[in-house]
């Protein structure tokens, strides 16, 4: 079994611009890159961006607006941002038999976004160049992946909790 399991873009359905539906506390996002544009914006008290997302046909139109949030503070947002895309996920694994099937098919592997432009959430480096050059030298950080791989793993201890979520928008007025 491979020690990685890679993925960029969304016809991967660890891809936060993976074209599936979830919903949580009522409202229904397109994919998890429109939970997280939404959230962010949320964050922000950006009413005007949060109902954009809601609106928005694609990721990156979501991605777009994210990127225009009123107010926005890169800090407080890099504070909160892997727990907006946990619970964005769990919801779209846990509510897509397909996906969670998939997702869990990858146990016993590191989730690794392969994507050559996104230290952050990404690696910074395509599938075949990581490889070549090892973990150690990787450019990212690879947060996606992360979050997935606690995703995963909270799936199959059945643990989801709330206290994950330790940075409340509504401590922060």
């Amino acid at each position: 079994m491979d020690k990685y399991t890679f993925f960029w873009k969304d016809k991967d359905i660890y891809s936060q611009w993976h074209p599936v539906g979830f919903e949580i506390e009522g409202v229904y996002f397109k994919t998890a890159e429109h939970y997280m544009m939404y959230r962010k914006a949320e964050l922000f008290k950006d009413t005007k961006s949060m109902e954009e997302v809601l609106e928005s046909n694609h990721p990156s139109d979501a991605k777009s607006i994210g990127r225009k949030v009123f107010g926005f503070n890169n800090k407080r947002w890099r504070e909160f941002a892997q727990n907006a895309v946990y619970k964005g996920n769990y919801a779209k694994f846990t509510q897509n038999k397909n996906l969670r099937d998939g997702l869990l098919k990858t146990e016993g592997t590191k989730l690794v976004e392969a994507s050559p432009y996104d230290k952050i959430w990404g690696i910074g480096l395509n599938e075949e160049d990581a490889k070549k050059v090892g973990e150690e030298n990787w450019k990212g950080t690879n947060w996606l992946g992360v979050v997935l791989d606690q995703v995963r793993k909270d799936i199959i201890e059945d643990s989801y909790s709330e206290k994950r979520f330790l940075y409340q928008i509504k401590d922060h007025d």
